[in-house]
């Protein structure tokens, strides 16, 4: 599992440090094809607020696939609520806000 941003900005640094967390606690919102690569799907998850309050954690993985098994994962996308990302503080806001951006429940 890789976290991916380039330059590798304050809110994707606290996304790797909540890494664990998010994988162990997050709530699958949907997934959509990866428009750039063809052997990739792109899933949304949401995962509550460590502390019991405030924003949760909405994340974005690529999951790269070859004959029909994941080969590697990638953390594109992290909101937290800082640094003017958006900020999700219920599962139905991120469920909103995923299916927006294209993804769907399979």
């Amino acid at each position: 599992m890789a976290v991916h941003h380039h330059p590798l900005t304050a809110r994707y640094t606290r996304d790797s440090q909540k890494l664990a967390y998010i994988i162990d606690n997050s709530v699958f919102l949907g997934q959509r094809p990866d428009p750039e690569r063809p052997h990739a799907m792109l899933i949304a998850v949401w995962a509550p607020p460590s502390t019991g309050r405030g924003s949760g954690f909405y994340a974005c993985f690529r999951i790269r696939h070859a004959d029909g098994a994941a080969t590697s994962a990638t953390l594109y996308c992290f909101y937290d609520g800082a640094d003017g990302s958006p900020s999700l503080k219920s599962v139905e806001a991120a469920h909103h806000f995923a299916h927006k951006h294209g993804f769907v429940r399979p």
